[in-house]
This record gives structure tokens, sequence and C-alpha cells, in this order.
């Protein structure tokens, strides 16, 4: 894992990119060799949520996520958790292994207040394509 530091924060104005950033940290590349999918969360009828599966997929990965704390005990590998941020009312992703935080991308590295979502990428094989 590399530890990239998000380039874009939230306002009233801007989507943090902490999303593509936690990709990016997961898969070892530049955060600019992951799509910007955070500018399609206010587009009307986007499904970004696609888009994003679609580049996974390209890149040989998957996205699975839909499970809890209890199904990533034994996790092994990178995993990421989403939560209330400290910085307002909106959401921020952070990295987990092991039960634990061991990035947040953003600056200020203060994580998360609650633990709401738990999600990985898998490796897809060939044939998964």
């Amino acid at each position: 894992m590399i530890k990239h530091i998000q380039t874009k924060l939230h306002s009233d104005d801007v989507i943090g990119n902490c999303w593509p950033t936690a990709i990016a940290c997961i898969l070892e590349c530049r955060i600019d060799q992951v799509p910007n999918f955070e500018e399609l969360f206010r587009v009307p009828d986007m499904p970004w949520f696609w888009v994003l599966e679609e580049w996974l997929k390209y890149k040989g990965y998957k996205y699975v996520g839909g499970g809890d704390r209890q199904d990533y005990i034994d996790f092994d590998g990178y995993y990421f958790v989403t939560g209330k941020s400290p910085r307002g009312n909106f959401n921020h992703i952070v990295i987990y292994k092991d039960g634990k935080m061991v990035h947040d991308p953003h600056p200020s590295g203060d994580g998360i207040l609650t633990e709401e979502f738990w999600e990985h990428l898998e490796k897809i094989n060939d044939e998964q394509q």
C-alpha cells in the first residue's frame, strides 16, 4: 500500500477525493491514475458506481462491499471503512488492516467518528471479467 494524501478536500462546493485516493493507495498507483468518481456523485441519474466497477474490472479488480465489522475480523489484507467525518456532516473513507486504521487519506489523519461500511477490492481472474 502507498499512503497517498487526498488532493481535494471537502467543502460546500467541492466533494473531496478521499475515495479515489484510498483506491490509489490500495492499488499502489498515483491518484491521478484513478478517475475522479466523486465528481459524478452530484450528477442526477449518473451511474457513478457502474463507472467505478467498470474501471476496476479494466484494472483486474472488483469491488466487494456490504459486510460489517465481523466479516473483516480475519480478513487478510487492506480494506476500506467508511464513516462520519470529524470535519462535518458527510462521510469519509479510511484504510484498515487487522481491525485498525492504518491510513487516513485526509491530511489531518483524524480518521472517522463512526464505522458504517466495510469494503475491499478483490483481484479477479480472466474468467470473472
